[in-house]
């Protein structure tokens, strides 16, 4: 089967949905589909396409064009610039005998593939990983696009709903498939020791001989307001002033000789302009001032070796205030066997279900946020099987090869209908 991949941004620094749709095309093709990759960068994006060589060892070809969208603000230099990037695509990729898919990644290019499509007279399927009332506006082609596409896949039931909701879509056509984790590269520390040479190399002070070692908590993603940094920055000063007047203790929280430390890893993503990104993150930076937190909130920006911080943390947290679809912060840090205070919203409590429903809280306070933190900082000691029956739950339900093979058979299925 030829699949043609659809990716706006292959960046590995432009969000979690950009990672999942990558590790998805390197399954396809190592099940022997030929893929091909079209993507569009831009000015903003050319630094941190980083993703495209590797998409390279293993698509047919691999195709940059200058424009997916159609531009109301400049709607004939827009649509000339499709309309180049369908003659392109004609001519450098000839039609090969078989079944042939065109799969696009984000709903923001899935008008451009819905001419992909219908020119080249191949199945279009529309992989849903965006949240309906997060700052979406759908335009008139948007929503023509979405009456064409042949079928979906999403990333949660919640995501499925809202989708069908808003576009009047059959619920029949769009099947949910949570993402997953690979469980062989996010794996837990294998020792005590192994915890403190990691945050040895963190930016924290180094803990005098006689002091317990710090308590880390940790948010890994994108920085952006749907991700509630605000209500994260006020519900740590809360927790730090509970600390310090004796509330933790009566909480029953064993924090007496610890310091505490909050440490943000991820950069802007998801503002219309790079100025709007910059006042963004300034604006964080200034919240931590107002704060007093500046001497125990460290940011990180983009982090690599994400499985390092995983494992050097006590907790991470995602405090979203939006339903957000699936996120991977959430399977990588159970696949690391750390805990994850995350709120009740969106496909995230999908992801946190039985045993583990109890690690969520109540989305946009900063309340529940820190009865929460009480609850389970000091769960080392209260509770040492938690981080095991957290990597389990990763390993037994969330594992990225079932994910990959569902996938896999969901394209083969609608390729032979």
């Amino acid at each position: 089967m030829h699949i043609i991949v659809i990716e706006p941004s292959p960046s590995s620094q432009q969000g979690g949905q950009h990672l999942s749709t990558f590790e998805v095309a390197r399954y396809l093709a190592h099940q022997g589909h030929r893929l091909s990759l079209v993507y569009f960068p831009t000015a903003t994006e050319a630094a941190t396409a980083d993703l495209v060589p590797q998409y390279q060892e293993f698509c047919t070809q691999v195709i940059a064009l200058e424009e997916g969208r159609f531009q109301r603000a400049k709607p004939w230099p827009s649509a000339l610039a499709i309309l180049r990037g369908l003659l392109t695509l004609q001519r450098r990729l000839a039609k090969p005998p078989g079944a042939e898919l065109v799969y696009v990644s984000s709903h923001t290019h899935g008008f451009f593939a819905v001419l992909v499509g219908l020119w080249r007279r191949s199945t279009k399927v529309l992989h849903i990983r965006t949240a309906i009332g997060s700052g979406l506006v759908f335009h008139r082609q948007d929503r023509w696009a979405m009456a064409q596409i042949d079928r979906f896949l999403a990333v949660s039931e919640d995501v499925k709903q809202a989708w069908v909701q808003e576009f009047n879509l059959d619920p029949q056509a769009i099947t949910p498939v949570l993402n997953g984790v690979d469980t062989t590269k996010f794996t837990p520390a294998d020792s005590p020791g192994t915890i403190a040479a990691l945050r040895s190399r963190l930016p924290l002070p180094s803990p005098s001989p006689n002091d317990r070692p710090p308590l880390i908590i940790t948010y890994l993603g994108r920085l952006h307001p749907q991700k509630g940094l605000g209500v994260l920055l006020r519900a740590f000063a809360q927790l730090r002033h509970s600390r310090s007047d004796g509330e933790a203790a009566s909480r029953g929280v064993a924090l007496g000789g610890q310091d505490l430390y909050l440490l943000i890893a991820g950069h802007p993503v998801g503002f219309a302009t790079p100025r709007e990104a910059q006042t963004y993150g300034s604006s964080l930076r200034q919240q931590v001032a107002d704060l007093g937190l500046e001497p125990w909130v460290r940011f990180l920006g983009h982090v690599d070796d994400t499985v390092s911080l995983y494992q050097a943390s006590d907790l991470t947290v995602l405090p979203s205030i939006y339903p957000d679809p699936c996120p991977r912060s959430v399977l990588e840090s159970l696949a690391c066997g750390v805990p994850i205070i995350a709120s009740r919203t969106g496909g995230i409590q999908e992801t946190l279900t039985a045993e583990l429903d109890p690690l969520l809280c109540e989305p946009d306070s900063a309340e529940a946020l820190v009865a929460q933190w009480h609850r389970w900082l000091d769960w080392r000691t209260t509770d040492p099987d938690l981080g095991d029956r957290c990597r389990r739950y990763a390993q037994e339900r969330l594992s990225s090869s079932a994910t990959w093979q569902r996938i896999a058979a969901f394209l083969q299925q609608v390729a032979a209908t």
